[in-house]
Formats: structure tokens, sequence, C-alpha cells
């Protein structure tokens, strides 16, 4: 079985990755424009010596978010040339555990099946857990049990990329899953972690159609909270 353990690599989602880029672009420039172009463009009709001499407040207040929003920019900028290579764009997971590469193909990070260790705690009495595993559909992170400086932490075992959305996150998970099965027998995991990311038992393959029952149980429960939100609306405009 080890031998049949191929390696699966993550997929982009290309049309909802394009739709966030440009929805943050967007979104920045608005922000940009705001609070740097607009006071700008309204100061300068009726001259900077204007403010200064009736309104200096106002002058000194746009000028220092000016110089604050400037900051923010190129410190940001800076922060990303300068860690650029460090922000996994790639997600592997084989017969060694996860592996994380950056931009030029090197390995960033990793979450090795070797590294992982038992460990029992007060909340958590499996090996591999959730951090919700009663809240079906909260935000749920995968944890695993790791040695760092020296002392066992419940580490999050995260399948996604910073700039990118991916296709396959839940087929990254359950080939996860299915290695430790493989490769670490002896380590426990939360039966509820199958339905959470949506791992058939038997086969321990990524369900589609597990994942598809949730989202349209979601469609008719926003479906429904928006009919009562309706419903709600006009019985304010009979009785008010």
């Amino acid at each position: 079985m080890e031998k049949d353990f191929q390696s699966i690599e993550s997929e982009i989602n290309r049309p909802l990755t394009l739709l966030a880029r440009i929805s943050s672009l967007l979104f920045f420039t608005v922000i940009f424009t705001v609070l740097f172009i607009f006071p700008i463009y309204y100061i300068t009709q009726k001259g900077i010596l204007f403010y200064i001499e009736n309104d200096k407040e106002l002058f000194f207040t746009v000028l220092a978010t000016q110089i604050l929003v400037l900051l923010g920019t190129v410190g940001l900028i800076k922060f990303y040339r300068k860690n650029w290579t460090s922000i996994p764009v790639r997600i592997i997971v084989n017969e060694k555990g996860i592996l994380y590469y950056n931009s030029k193909h090197e390995m960033v990070n990793s979450i090795l099946y070797t590294d992982l260790l038992k460990g029992e705690t007060k909340f958590y009495k499996k090996d591999v857990f959730t951090d919700y595993s009663n809240q079906k559909y909260a935000e749920r992170n995968l944890r695993v049990n790791l040695k760092q400086n020296g002392l066992i932490v419940q580490a999050i075992v995260a399948m996604k990329l910073d700039f990118n959305i991916l296709s396959n996150k839940y087929m990254l998970y359950a080939h996860f899953i299915r290695g430790i099965h493989i490769f670490r027998p002896e380590l426990t995991i939360d039966h509820l972690i199958y339905s959470n990311y949506y791992i058939d038992q038997k086969s321990q393959l990524y369900s589609k159609a597990n994942q598809n029952k949730d989202r349209i149980a979601m469609f008719f429960l926003a479906l429904t909270a928006f009919g009562m939100i309706y419903l709600l609306v006009i019985l304010l405009q009979m009785f008010v």
C-alpha cells in the first residue's frame, strides 16, 4: 500500500483567484483614493496656503494621514519583497508528508509523517483532531502534535496559499489523512474529521458528494434566512 501512495499537488482555482485579486485590488484602490488622492485634490482646490492660514488642524490632519498612508504602503511592499521567498505558492502531499514550496521551487516548510507525535491533553484526546468538531459549518483547523522548541504543540495543518485559492483543498486533506493511516497507523484520528473534511472513511478518499450535500444545506439555510428577513420587513411595514 505504501508503494501505491501517490503524490498530490495543489491546484489553483484560477477564476476564483482572479476574482479575489481583482476585488482586493479594487478595495485597496478605493482606500488609497479616499485616504490619499482625494484629500490632496480637496486641498489643492483652494491652495495649501489657504488651509495653513485658515484651517491648520485640517491641513495637518490630512498631512499626517498622507504620511501614514505612504509609510504603510512602503512598509507593506518592503515586507512582501523581503519575505517573498518564504511564502509558499505550491503544496505537495506525498509519502513524506506535506511539503510547501515557494516560487523558486525551494521547500520553505513541511509537516512530515515522521514528525507527528502522540499527545493527550485535557481537551484533545486524539492525536489528529480539529478545533471545532461539533460545529458543522464553522471554520475548522486540522491539528496534529509536533515538537517545537522542546515542547509538544498542537500545530495547524493548513492547506491554503496566501495569494491563490485552491480547487483541491479537501483532496489534499484527505490524502494527508490517508498517509497517516498508512505511515503512522499508531496515531488516533478524531472520527469527526472525516465528516468535517468530506473524507470517505472506508476508501480514505475525498468525497465530493458529501461536500455537495453541505453546499445544498447551506444554500437552503441562506434561503430560509433571507425569507425570514423578508417576512419580518413585510410585517414591520404592516404594523408600523
